[in-house]
C-alpha cells in the first residue's frame, strides 16, 4: 500500500488512510506476535549431566612412572604436594579425556596430587 510508504517518507497523511492495513495486522498481527513471542519469554531447560568422576588410573607408581587420570576434560589443572604440604614442579600432558602428570623421578614416600576439591593420596614405590 503506497499510503504506508508515503507515510515513512515524510508525507502527511492522516492515520485514516491505512485502516486496510490495521485490519489486517489486528487480525494477522496477535497471531505472529504470539508465534514470535515464545522464542523470547521461554527459558531454555538445564539438563543435568552428570560428568564422570576424574579417576586414578595407577597407584601406587614406581619413580619413573607417570601418575594418570581418566575422565578430564582438559581444563582440569593438577598440583603434586609431598608430605611436608611442598609443591612439586609437574607438567601435565593432556588428550582426549586422559591427563598424564610428569614428574622429574619422585621419591619413594607419600604425596598429593589435588584437583579443584578433590585430593588423591599417591604412593611411590
Amino acid at each position: 500500500d503506497q499510503c504506508s510508504l508515503s507515510r515513512i517518507w515524510g508525507g502527511i497523511h492522516p492515520h485514516i488512510d491505512d485502516i486496510p492495513g490495521r485490519f489486517i495486522g489486528s487480525t494477522i498481527g496477535v497471531e505472529s506476535f504470539n508465534y514470535g513471542a515464545v522464542y523470547f519469554e521461554s527459558s531454555l531447560s538445564m539438563i543435568d549431566l552428570e560428568l564422570p568422576k576424574l579417576k586414578l588410573v595407577s597407584n601406587p607408581i614406581y619413580p619413573d612412572q607417570s601418575i594418570e587420570i581418566i575422565n578430564t576434560t582438559g581444563g582440569e589443572t593438577f598440583k603434586l604436594y609431598n608430605i611436608n604440604g611442598q609443591q612439586i614442579k609437574i607438567n601435565s600432558i593432556k588428550n582426549q579425556y586422559r591427563t598424564s602428570i610428569i614428574h622429574q623421578g619422585l621419591n619413594p614416600g607419600i604425596y598429593i596430587l589435588t584437583s579443584k576439591n578433590i585430593n588423591w593420596k599417591i604412593l611411590v614405590r
